[in-house]
This record gives structure tokens, C-alpha cells and sequence, in this order.
């Protein structure tokens, strides 16, 4: 069955927020902007060179926050597009906050488009382009472009460059 990219997209981030909040992620819990990385630096547009998506894959730990379990490269199908997706909840060093990170392989650069249209009040921060998922006000999340892919990640709370910040250095982990 073939579903709608906006109709996914808005699924997929009502999931993320509901799975945010079920791990006890909350708006009042940590933020990155704790983090032992400096902040993320605003610029006026995305990098122009993107990173592979082929060979990228998400770490264990970024910026003091640890993934769940060991993420695995899984196939799966996104608009009748054979695509390669890895998924980990990672959780802050107190165990009260979490954020869900996706890298999305695929051949379809419609897909990537697609989830960055669906990002309402964006701001961009380095490679970071942030905001609120459409018709989730309760998550924000922060994508960036890969060349062949995506890397998404989305938590709750209104920290947008502290997301960021921890979105930007699970990209330069990418080799």
C-alpha cells in the first residue's frame, strides 16, 4: 500500500513524539545545550557538499548521550522506494531525557525534500536545518541532507540549536 509522504512524515514524527515521551523525555528535561560541545554556529544555508549516506552509520554515543541498543541497518519501503534505514533512541547521561535519530538511505532525493518541507519555523545551523514537524508541536527536529540520504533526528522541548548542535556532531562522526 503505498502511503502518502506527508501523510508518513506526519506519522512518523507523531511516533517519535509519542516514543519521546513514553522513554520520559519531557520539554522540562536536559537539553544539549549541556553538552560538552560548543553550540552550533547559525548560517544562511545548509553545507553545499553533503557527506555519503552509503557508508554513514549512527554511533553509540554523541555529545553524552548513548543509544539504546546497537542500531541496525534495516530495509525497509518509503513511497514504493526501496530504501535502507537505521534508527536509535538515544538517552541523556541522567536517563530523563531521549531523542530518536534516523538515517535514511535511499536514491529518492524527493524523500529528503519532502521532510525538510514538513519543517515548520526553520532555522538553520551549520548543515542543520531545524523547526517543528507539521502537525506536532510538541517535537522539534533537525535534518540534514546527505548526499543519497537524510539524517533526522527529533525530540521534544524548544532547544532547536541544542539539537541541533547534537545533530551536527553525529554528522561529522559520518566518514
Amino acid at each position: 500500500m503505498r502511503v502518502p509522504t506527508r501523510l508518513a512524515i506526519a506519522g512518523c514524527a507523531a511516533t517519535a513524539a509519542l516514543v519521546l515521551a513514553m522513554s520520559g523525555c519531557s520539554p522540562s528535561g536536559p537539553t544539549a545545550g549541556t553538552a560538552s560541545s560548543p553550540g552550533p554556529q547559525l548560517t544562511p544555508t545548509p553545507t553545499s557538499s553533503p557527506r555519503p549516506a552509503e557508508s554513514a552509520r549512527l554511533p553509540q554515543r554523541a555529545d553524552g548521550w548513548a543509544a539504546s541498543a546497537s542500531p541496525t541497518m534495516l530495509p525497509t519501503d518509503v513511497d514504493n522506494v526501496r530504501v535502507r534505514m537505521q534508527t536509535a533512541v538515544f538517552h541523556d547521561a541522567s536517563g530523563t531525557g531521549s531523542r530518536i535519530v534516523t538515517l535514511v538511505i535511499s536514491p529518492d532525493e524527493g524523500y529528503g525534500q519532502s521532510q525538510h518541507k514538513a519543517l515548520t519555523n526553520q532555522q538553520v545551523f551549520g548543515p542543520a536545518v531545524c523547526g517543528i514537524p507539521e502537525g506536532v508541536p510538541n517535537a522539534i527536529s533537525c535534518l540534514i541532507q546527505l548526499n543519497g540520504g537524510i539524517l533526522q533526528t527529533t525530540g521534544t522541548g524548544q532547544d532547536l540549536a541544542g539539537l541541533a548542535g547534537f545533530t551536527n556532531n553525529i554528522y561529522a562522526s559520518f566518514q
